[in-house]
């Protein structure tokens, strides 16, 4: 039975893993609530969740760890609040196995909704109907009334009770929409959540493209083809080989490209050793030479599991003399950002990954190439 049910959030998971517009990297979590037997040998209720910062597409059975729903099933009425540390040391007391993968941030989430699966993403269409005007109401009239809509609110113990006390007002909802942060599903089985998930995205899909929002939505998209065509295609040999020189080289004479890296790697590893990935593709540089590229940059993520890789904004650059000012300037902006969220935690390094270089393409910044590789992927989506 417990295997049985592990197997099957993988089989999940798997399908989720592979369709880029559900989530990316580490993105989304899932949950099947089952049986098992404790280390006494007591059957007791417990939930198989999604391990923090596991990749569906490659999960496996081990990295569903098992937590005992009896212990998280008071927190709700008995806690007003937690911290995200608190949370994090309570679900360690949770698990069956104390060895085991550590739970998803999003535990709670899915132990306070009384179903047996969720099914949880970042999905792009989703995303695109609450990351606008309208919001809610735009919601609604894409999935109907009988779609519960939570206001935006940071991952969390709050977020978790407010998606519990939602659902237990309107128990006959098919599903959960978070503002700016996606779609929830449920069912008797993982397939059941998955289907049902499917079907409110592509129902978001086709409001997307046949409704009233349809004329934006073109708009949007043939201005960027517009764009990707001036800068790629007429003016592409200036484009690709004067500006590119011009903006990137410190001095007259000097290569363009490959004397950015080192300079860029080495100010950005001041504080740990990072590893750069280059991205110069078209749609990248037709993105890096737009004229509103200030303005859309500093705009944020999609959604909040995007921070986690790529932070808030990234990096714009015009020459390799700007390199050490704007890291400062990045970096003194960061700690203020901090400042002024009061965490519990240690500030982590404020160094952006995402570096933009106007008309010259991306670099993406981890501590390692598959880390660099892992937010080049993420913001490039």
């Amino acid at each position: 039975m417990f295997n049985r049910s592990s197997e099957d959030l993988v089989g999940q998971s798997r399908l989720v893993g592979a369709n880029e517009s559900l989530v990316l990297w580490g993105g989304g979590n899932n949950s099947m609530k089952t049986r098992g037997a404790d280390i006494l040998g007591r059957e007791i209720d417990l939930m198989l969740i999604k391990s923090s910062g596991s990749d569906m597409k490659t999960i496996t059975p081990a990295q569903f760890p098992a937590v005992r729903l009896d212990y998280i099933a008071p927190l709700r009425h008995r806690r007003e609040d937690m911290t995200d540390q608190e949370m994090v040391n309570w679900l360690a007391r949770c698990l069956i196995d104390p060895g085991s993968a550590r739970p998803s941030i999003e535990t709670l989430l899915h132990a306070f909704l009384p179903v047996p699966a969720v099914l949880h993403t970042h999905a792009d269409a989703i995303l695109s109907l609450t990351n606008s005007t309208g919001r809610e109401k735009t919601v609604l009239e894409a999935l109907g009334d009988d779609v519960i809509t939570i206001p935006y609110r940071r991952p969390g113990f709050l977020l978790s009770r407010e998606v519990g006390e939602a659902f237990d007002a309107q128990p006959d909802a098919r599903a959960i929409v978070l503002m700016n942060h996606g779609l929830i599903t449920w069912g008797e089985t993982p397939q059941i959540a998955y289907e049902r998930h499917i079907e409110l995205v592509e129902q978001a899909e086709r409001f997307l493209v046949e409704d009233r929002q349809s004329s934006l939505v073109e708009d949007r998209q043939s201005s960027l083809v517009e764009d990707r065509q001036s800068c790629l295609s007429g003016q592409a040999e200036r484009f690709l080989v004067e500006d590119r020189q011009s903006c990137l080289s410190g001095q007259a004479g000097l290569p363009a490209l490959h004397r950015v890296a080192p300079i860029l790697r080495g100010a950005l590893s001041d504080r740990r050793s990072l590893i750069l990935e280059f991205d110069d593709s078209q749609e990248t540089l037709a993105f890096c030479s737009r004229d509103d590229l200030d303005r859309i940059t500093q705009i944020g993520a999609a959604t909040p599991d995007h921070l986690l890789y790529t932070k808030r904004c990234p990096l714009v650059i015009d020459e390799v003399s700007q390199i050490p000012a704007a890291l400062e300037k990045y970096d003194d902006r960061e700690g203020k950002a901090y400042e002024r969220q009061k965490s519990e935690f240690p500030m982590l390094d404020p160094a952006p990954r995402v570096v933009l270089v106007r008309n010259g393409g991306m670099f993406t910044a981890g501590k390692d190439a598959r880390a660099a590789r892992i937010v080049r992927d993420i913001y490039r989506h």
